[in-house]
């Protein structure tokens, strides 16, 4: 998830992380409306919501609830979590083909991390991460595979020094996937593979699930059925 660790919402992550994202709505409908929070913990709750919904595949009902969000984190004045605000604008927006628009919204966020944030701590550096990865991926899915791979191999660097490990995790998998579309097969499975053990130390189970069908596909490039079909097998049981 792209909201940092230093805000307490672990209740809400394991719901996240046990693929009940359902509840994980309702959990913050219900503490978003505590009288007793700060501005500041009323943000990061929309920022979530944003993220889970993302998660559940409504793009469209994401892409709203990110904007709203940043909106009011604009208005709040918090160059951080405006930020994560645009991270979550730009997932959906690439989600629903909206490319150009995507780029550009990571763009504004390189931009403030630049002149508000220290990258080389963990809240700016965290942050970047989640820029890079989406950065890579509209890169990736527009078929620019070549710029994906320059990309990357620039900036893994940042993000193995500080960003957290589902970044890292996200970067090896799209190593793997970018590997995959340029003919690397072998390559492409040690990434994903790498990707796959880090994701199964996180615990999130959708994430797993995508790696594991990842691996499958290489593996199914590769002519190695009996392996592909129980990567594939495995993601199907992980819910």
């Amino acid at each position: 998830m792209n909201v940092p660790r230093d805000f307490k919402v672990s209740e809400i992550e394991k719901l996240v992380y046990k693929g009940l994202f359902d509840k994980a709505i309702d959990t913050i409908s219900k503490k978003i409306t505590n009288r007793d929070l700060t501005i500041d913990e009323k943000l990061r709750l929309l920022i979530l919501n944003s993220n889970v919904t993302y998660r559940q595949g409504r793009y469209k009902d994401s892409l709203v609830l990110a904007e709203e969000a940043l909106e009011k984190c604009q208005k709040y004045n918090d160059p951080l979590l405006e930020t994560d605000a645009l991270i979550e604008v730009a997932s959906s927006l690439y989600r629903l083909g909206r490319f150009d628009e995507s780029l550009a919204i990571v763009e504004r966020g390189e931009e403030i991390l630049q002149k508000h944030a220290d990258v080389e701590t963990l809240p700016g550096n965290s942050r970047m991460g989640g820029l890079i990865n989406t950065k890579a991926y509209i890169y990736l899915y527009t078929g620019q595979i070549d710029q994906a791979l320059k990309f990357y191999l620039k900036h893994i660097p940042i993000l193995e020094k500080n960003a957290n490990k589902e970044h890292i995790a996200t970067a090896l998998i799209n190593m793997g996937l970018i590997n995959k579309a340029k003919g690397n097969l072998k390559r492409a499975l040690i990434y994903c593979e790498e990707g796959l053990k880090l994701r199964e130390k996180i615990g999130n189970k959708q994430d797993i699930a995508v790696a594991l069908n990842n691996a499958g596909l290489v593996l199914l490039s590769k002519g190695e059925y009996d392996r592909a079909l129980d990567y594939f097998s495995k993601g199907l049981k992980t819910f």
